[in-house]
């Protein structure tokens, strides 16, 4: 479980006023995919960038990659 990246992420969708389903529709993913990404903050490169540009957010700004991986 990555927990700031989750609770990062629910801090953003709480400032912009949306519930786990719009923001699921505003990046075009599925509202369980929001709803683990919320819980597990594992969040795969296409997930974070939906949610980043959903969110009017830099991908890094939303999840930082992890330091000592490479992708």
């Amino acid at each position: 479980m990555n927990e700031p990246v989750a609770s990062n992420l629910k801090r953003l969708r709480g400032s912009s006023g949306w519930s786990q389903e719009r923001l699921a529709e505003a990046a075009g993913l599925s509202g369980r995919t929001v709803q683990r990404a919320e819980r597990s903050g594992e969040l795969t490169e296409h997930v974070r960038r939906a949610l980043a540009e959903a969110l009017n957010v830099t991908a890094a700004d939303l999840a930082p990659p992890s330091h000592g991986t490479s992708h």
